[in-house]
């Protein structure tokens, strides 16, 4: 399924700060060393069927099914649990991966960007992201984009 964005869910996503969670100061406490080992595959991820649009920026939620503590180098206690999405420009074809962890206590840390993201991976969320694209509306991600833009959907 694809939106266009005219909740402004997708705004409200992107107008949070984005942190770079290698920043050392931040969560101290809970960082350990990220494991770059560990890639994205077919085996190991799915892209939600839902894709969200918002102007330039086409988001999917992620389900991860690999150690996200060791991939991200965070710590995650009890019920703690982490939430994936990935954020691709159609017209650039740029991806960016961001997470965040939400606590067993109910608190959620800021969005934070992978930055150490593969080529490789980058390269599988854009196919999988079109293979998604395909099902759900019949056309690539990039169709699907210039079809909604060109649409009066973001006036």
């Amino acid at each position: 399924m694809i939106t266009d964005g005219k909740t402004g869910f997708m705004q409200k996503i992107l107008n949070l700060v984005i942190a770079d969670c290698s920043d050392p100061r931040r969560f101290d406490f809970r960082k350990r060393p990220r494991d770059s080992s560990i890639l994205f595959t077919r085996d190991n991820i799915r892209l939600d069927r839902e894709i969200i649009f918002d102007d330039d920026v086409a988001c999917a939620y992620i389900e991860v099914w690999f150690d996200a503590e060791r991939k991200f180098g965070i710590r995650l206690t009890g019920d703690d649990y982490v939430n994936v999405y990935a954020y691709i420009t159609p017209v650039t074809g740029e991806v960016r991966v961001t997470y965040v962890s939400h606590r067993c206590d109910g608190s959620v840390d800021n969005e934070c960007q992978y930055t150490g993201l593969a080529e490789s991976e980058k390269d599988l969320i854009r196919k999988m992201a079109d293979e998604t694209s395909l099902k759900g509306s019949g056309m690539t991600l990039d169709s699907a984009w210039f079809d909604i833009s060109s649409s009066d959907c973001f006036d």
